[in-house]
């Protein structure tokens, strides 16, 4: 996130349904950089 951020990047996309998307919306907040979770759909009952 430190170096999209650095490089300009405007935002990330990423899978997951477990701790890494919750952590990357984490540190989405305190950047300020979008992130975009996308739930596999084996991965709903997860949330």
């Amino acid at each position: 996130m430190q170096l999209l951020k650095e490089s300009g990047g405007k935002a990330i996309v990423l899978a997951s349904a477990g701790n890494r998307g919750r952590a990357f919306a984490y540190v989405s907040v305190l950047t300020g950089i979008d992130v975009y979770i996308v739930v596999p759909y084996s991965g709903i009952s997860s949330l």
